[in-house]
């Protein structure tokens, strides 16, 4: 987590599959973090758990993302960034995440066509 305690924007960050080598030290995800942190927002970087999730565990970790950013500040919405498998999650996300917060996401390079 990172940010103004006066921020009302906070941006949630997720990373490319670890598998292949995707990470949050990634480096399209570090300049997104900056780009967002520089504009006034809270940002955090999500480290999902290892291996490839059916389920709903990538989506636990953003909403645990989520719960710490709401508490920790003054945030009113929140967005969510995801880079390339990252932005499958960003996409699923949301409808998972409280109510009473306007939210957002963005897909940076998903993937299209993938043999999982």
């Amino acid at each position: 987590y990172r940010g103004s305690p006066e921020a009302r924007v906070g941006v949630i960050i997720l990373h490319p599959w670890g598998p292949v080598g995707g990470s949050i030290h990634d480096p399209h995800v570090v300049t997104v973090t900056r780009i967002f942190g520089k504009a006034g927002a809270a940002t955090a970087r999500v480290t999902f758990r290892t291996g490839f999730s059916f389920g709903s565990s990538p989506i636990l970790d953003v909403k645990g993302a989520a719960d710490e950013l709401l508490k920790m500040s003054n945030i009113e919405r929140l967005l969510i960034v995801g880079y390339s498998y990252g932005s499958i999650v960003a996409q699923s996300a949301p409808s998972e995440l409280p109510n009473d917060v306007s939210l957002g996401w963005i897909s940076i390079a998903p993937p299209l066509d993938v043999l999982w």
